[in-house]
């Protein structure tokens, strides 16, 4: 993120940069990263930055930096990109200084094996003319899919959308028909945020400690005055919640972590 490829690849650069550029980036919070790192990318990513990013919104615009003219960058990445706060300058800088030419939206698939994240492509060249974005979007209900059924029809739509349309606030990608939709309840409502405080939810500082599955509930006989039930935005879907049986271990400053031995071991 900070070496000067010109000294890497020089003779790539010279010629004006990669043709292509593809990539899984790394995800995490920079809440975990040292001052130090999160001091160098606020000085190298200050269109970009804020201490809530993630460490891929600056491998995006490292990227996008060291392409060519008409070359292509395609990463896949988390999708919270897309309507996360945090995630507002990010938003900005692709809209206008990139062109987007596709998003694969995965929605609610788990594409990666053991690891509890959702995903999305995006394919960004240098910006140009054309407006049209192109979407393959799988179906909301899905959540695990075979490598082969990537390629089936019956579970993705496939429709275009403009880049000029995409809102600051949070990018919806949505086909005609659900734009409209959209549209007419907006019209005719407030948005949640006009009527109530938004913020962060609950952070533990160390997931693998303080949350825990229904089998180390029981293993260990946890406390269950201290336990409450835990869910992500993933797990909350149209007209149900998809329970996991995850729990947070809720413990306050006033709590005595002796008053509870099970917990603790």
């Amino acid at each position: 993120l900070f070496r000067s490829l010109e000294d890497i690849f020089p003779d790539i650069m010279d010629q004006g940069g990669f043709d292509v550029i593809v990539g899984n980036p790394p995800y995490y919070s920079l809440d975990i990263v040292s001052d130090s790192l999160k001091n160098h990318l606020s000085v190298s990513y200050p269109e970009i930055y804020t201490k809530q990013s993630n460490i891929y919104f600056f491998f995006i615009k490292r990227a996008a930096s060291i392409i060519k003219d008409n070359g292509i960058v395609s990463f896949i990445n988390e999708r919270y990109y897309l309507n996360s706060k945090n995630a507002l300058k990010l938003r900005k800088y692709i809209k206008a200084n990139l062109q987007i030419k596709s998003f694969v939206d995965f929605r609610n698939i788990q594409i990666f094996d053991k690891v509890n994240t959702l995903t999305i492509i995006n394919t960004f060249s240098q910006k140009g003319k054309s407006e049209k974005i192109e979407v393959k979007q799988f179906k909301d209900n899905l959540r695990r899919i075979k490598p082969i059924e990537l390629l089936d029809n019956n579970l993705f739509s496939q429709f275009d959308i403009k880049q000029s349309l995409l809102e600051d606030r949070s990018w919806s990608i949505n086909n005609e028909t659900d734009s409209k939709l959209k549209e007419q309840l907006f019209s005719v409502s407030q948005p949640l945020e006009k009527l109530v405080f938004l913020g962060q939810g609950i952070k533990s500082g160390l997931n693998k400690v303080f949350i825990v599955n229904e089998d180390k509930r029981k293993e260990y006989d946890i406390e269950k005055s201290i336990l409450r039930k835990y869910i992500k935005t993933r797990d909350i879907q149209p007209y149900e919640i998809n329970y996991r049986k995850l729990y947070l271990l809720l413990l306050t400053k006033n709590d005595n972590i002796n008053a509870y031995p099970h917990a603790k071991t």
